[in-house]
């Protein structure tokens, strides 16, 4: 009873497009390994065709970023 469930922004009516979303972000992320934190905002940006984060960027970064840190054996 004490556990609640976040909900996840949706960018769209359809699940695909956030799992497409992570994929492409997320490859992306590993095979550029020498841009910066401030590039890759930019790119993720300019990629959702936003100006300023929104929730759901903010939460898509989180999320991208907690990939790239499990993918590379890290702990937290």
């Amino acid at each position: 009873m004490g556990h609640r469930s976040r909900k996840v922004p949706s960018p769209a009516p359809f699940p695909l497009s956030l799992l497409c979303t992570l994929r492409d972000l997320d490859t992306l992320n590993r095979h550029a390994p020498e841009w910066g934190r401030g590039d890759c905002l930019r790119f993720l940006k300019s990629y959702l065709d936003i100006g300023r984060l929104t929730p759901y960027a903010k939460w898509l970064w989180r999320r991208l970023a907690a990939r790239a840190l499990a993918k590379s054996g890290a702990r937290a």
